[in-house]
């Protein structure tokens, strides 16, 4: 069986917290993926996960605890 290490994005796509929505959709949309880390200072903080079923996608954010 395959390792996380083996599988994962060594350098992923990632957000600052200050990112707007639409420039998290147009990101997701080009990169053609449903979660994108939140990143402050190199740190992980959440993740934004978009539900685009719907005709309008709708976001949510995972807020990690510190």
């Amino acid at each position: 069986m395959a390792t996380v290490s083996e599988i994962m994005v060594q350098a992923p796509a990632t957000l600052s917290p200050d990112a707007t929505l639409e420039e998290a959709w147009k990101l997701m949309r080009r990169l053609r993926i449903r979660h994108v880390p939140v990143c402050q200072a190199s740190a992980l903080i959440g993740i934004k996960l978009v539900d685009d079923a719907r005709d309008q996608p709708s976001f949510c954010l995972a807020i990690l605890a510190h």
